[in-house]
């Protein structure tokens, strides 16, 4: 990709099912090698995962192809979490995980919640740098995860 290519965040439609989930697991695999199908059975059907509960999927998308996705789930009446956030591969380092995060953010202040968590793994240093860019500050850690936390 090109810097400076445009994309746009949307929400997720039911069209966008099969390559979410393709974008997902591929971008878990590239990290942690042979995945277990049966701990990601939320992409099986992510309207229903997801949306039907309230929460928000949205991705982000150059020309018609998908190159980026994420989540916000509601935890408590005040606390969000940023989950499923993926970036295709070839589009890493131009701003698109970076957008989806902020937008996330936005969505979250929009509803009402007062802080957005995110848990990453220790060693996934692409990831703990845009939580920290963004704001996110440190606020556990457990077996092999950095948890992060922003308030609103």
């Amino acid at each position: 990709m090109e810097e400076g290519v445009d994309f746009r965040i949307r929400p997720f439609h039911r069209k966008d099912q099969a390559d979410c989930k393709e974008l997902i697991l591929s971008g878990l695999a590239g990290h942690f090698g042979p995945l277990d199908l049966n701990l990601n059975q939320d992409l099986d059907d992510i309207e229903t995962s997801y949306l039907a509960s309230g929460s928000a999927f949205v991705v982000a998308e150059r020309d018609t192809r998908i190159i980026g996705t994420g989540a916000l789930i509601f935890e408590t009446e005040a606390d969000a979490r940023i989950v499923r956030l993926s970036v295709l591969s070839n589009t890493r380092r131009f701003g698109v995980g970076e957008a989806i995060v902020r937008n996330l953010i936005t969505r979250a202040r929009e509803t009402g919640f007062r802080a957005i968590n995110v848990e990453t793994n220790h060693d996934w240093h692409p990831a703990r740098n845009l939580y920290e860019k963004i704001g996110f500050f440190i606020s556990g850690f457990d077996e092999g995860s950095v948890h992060y936390k922003i308030n609103l």
